[in-house]
């Protein structure tokens, strides 16, 4: 890996150096592209995919490195082999992906049987965000220790799944009209969502948490805070009720702000436990370093204000039904 090269990470010239390769490759640790925003090019996220390649000497699946994918008319893919590592652009001609750094392989539909590409390397790919929020969720350790068992959980759940959910046919999606929108409501996505904005890392989720941290120790004290806890809670259940709208949470923002009350756990859980799944970052916060009420009442901001459906957020939702279909499989 070249240190010259990490100053490519500015996201203009990643977007340079995809479309105009140079003679080289480009390769960074794997984290570069893992915690990238790509704010300025979101679609450039769902470029970078990982693959589990399983060779013909072998029986067993290896996790790949990371780099930008796209269908070659049956050409096999390249990926890095070390999956510490990623690849983001360089030359594409197949003679220059040496086998020591690369690994080649065909690849298969996760609903295909991995004999399709008998005596052959093969392998299936997949987004390198899905496999961060897989690995959130059941396990980092856990997915790569048993990564065949991963790839048989997936492939069962897309062979019965696949048909029926659009995500599946994301390549047939013409991204030259998607661009041209900035926002649009969810029903419009041709996927119920914006597929080229990251669902890993997301920046206005991100700021949220950043807010109730730094608002921990100035939470004032107030009269009002001494109103039985009936009167507040049915107070705040008839400003912001269970379905609720972003002018609701703004008169509970401004409600909250004028008589600094505390409200019971219950009422913020009735109105986020259906998405609770959506804010996993939450659940590696300490429990007295947070202002638990700010960041409760700003979650349910993101989740009513109409930036939602154009989000990493509505992305990320869209991914966890699949998602939890395989971790269920592998139980």
């Amino acid at each position: 890996m070249c240190e010259d090269h990490l100053d490519v990470l500015k996201e203009s010239q990643w977007e340079i150096y995809r479309k105009f390769p140079i003679p080289e490759h480009i390769l960074v640790p794997s984290t570069e592209v893992e915690n990238k925003n790509f704010s300025t090019f979101p679609w450039l996220s769902s470029c970078y995919q990982r693959g589990a390649v399983r060779y013909a000497s072998s029986s067993k699946y290896e996790l790949t490195g990371i780099a930008p994918v796209a269908r070659l008319g049956g050409q096999p893919y390249q990926l890095p082999r070390d999956k510490n590592i990623a690849r983001i652009s360089g030359v594409e001609e197949i003679p220059e992906y040496d086998d020591k750094t690369f690994t080649h392989f065909r690849p298969a539909g996760w609903w295909m049987h991995p004999n399709l590409h008998k005596d052959k390397n093969m392998g299936y790919v997949f987004h390198y965000y899905c496999w961060n929020i897989l690995g959130h969720l059941a396990g980092k350790e856990l997915i790569e220790k048993e990564l065949d068992k991963v790839v048989e959980a997936a492939r069962k759940y897309w062979q019965i799944h696949h048909q029926g959910y659009k995500y599946a046919d994301v390549d047939t999606l013409n991204r030259a009209q998607i661009e041209e929108v900035s926002y649009l409501r969810c029903e419009e996505y041709p996927f119920g969502c914006d597929i080229y904005v990251n669902p890993w890392i997301i920046p206005e989720l991100q700021d949220k948490i950043r807010l109730a941290k730094n608002m921990v120790e100035t939470r004032k004290s107030s009269y009002l805070n001494r109103l039985p806890l009936e009167i507040s809670l049915l107070v705040a259940e008839i400003i912001c009720p269970v379905i609720y709208t972003q002018s609701d949470v703004q008169n509970l923002r401004n409600m909250l702000s004028l008589f600094v009350l505390n409200l019971p756990d219950t009422f913020w859980r009735s109105r986020l436990q259906s998405n609770r799944d959506l804010f996993f970052e939450v659940d590696l916060l300490e429990t007295d370093s947070v202002d638990w009420q700010l960041l409760w009442l700003e979650l349910m901001g993101l989740l009513s204000d109409k930036w939602y459906s154009s989000s990493g957020l509505a992305h990320r939702e869209k991914l966890l039904g699949p998602i939890k279909g395989i971790i269920a499989n592998l139980q």
